[in-house]
């Protein structure tokens, strides 16, 4: 199943590319603003150059369900990927592309929502990401805690204002030497099954620890106020 409202340029038409490079750099720069996780991790001008941000997977039932949707979503420069589809789908393809061009990929290794927040597996093409780049990535890893107060995953959908969200930025992961050392020893679906297995492993012990910092910044709040 093809995505249905592609709006990425090809770079055949040197005019339309560069007329999309400087909306891109527009729209991310206005929403990093809007954003408050952004300005919290990210310098100025970090956020209001689009250059600078990140490239990020969505997915296309939700992002691209009109050519509105997708272009703003497309300027933002989010990715489409259709859920069930696969690893080997030309979004993840263009994904690949960008990290081999050196580009910031974030991605949502869940592939979805977690409004339960319980263990769910994390989807392999992460493993594909990171075991087939050209030259193997740095993976941040890092998790936010309290996104769901400040917007809500349930009716009605409005912003919390006041509501604390903590983000806990791990140490990063450069994977180059153990992939050097397997990818001859293993198949390239083993290798994408080892490394996103270390990566869950890996965040979910972060989200632990995001957590319990969470839990003590939520207990200090009311001595702040008295104080």
């Amino acid at each position: 199943m093809p995505v249905k409202h592609w709006l990425f340029p090809d770079g055949k038409s040197p005019v339309k590319t560069k007329l999309w490079n400087w909306s891109s750099n527009f729209v991310c720069g206005l929403a990093g603003a809007v954003f408050k996780v952004y300005l919290a991790m990210l310098r100025w001008d970090h956020v209001l150059n689009g250059k600078r941000l990140r490239w990020v997977l969505v997915a296309d039932e939700i992002c691209f369900t009109s050519k509105t949707l997708a272009l703003f979503f497309s300027l933002g420069k989010a990715i489409p990927v259709i859920r069930g589809e696969g690893i080997y789908q030309k979004p993840m393809d263009y994904a690949l592309d960008k990290i081999d061009r050196g580009a910031w990929v974030h991605i949502f290794p869940e592939g979805k929502i977690n409004l339960e927040k319980t263990y769910i597996r994390f989807k392999w093409g992460i493993g594909r990401l990171l075991t087939e780049a050209q030259q193997c990535p740095i993976v941040v890893p890092f998790y936010h805690y309290g996104m769901d107060e400040a917007l809500p995953t349930k009716t009605p959908y409005f912003p919390r204002f006041k509501k604390k969200i903590t983000i806990l930025v791990g140490n990063p992961i450069d994977f180059s030497e153990e992939l050097e050392r397997l990818k001859h020893k293993m198949t390239a679906t083993e290798l994408r099954k080892h490394f996103t297995d270390i990566l869950q492993e890996k965040l979910y012990a972060l989200r632990k620890e995001a957590e319990e910092l969470h839990k003590v910044r939520k207990a200090e709040e009311p001595h702040k106020e008295d104080s």
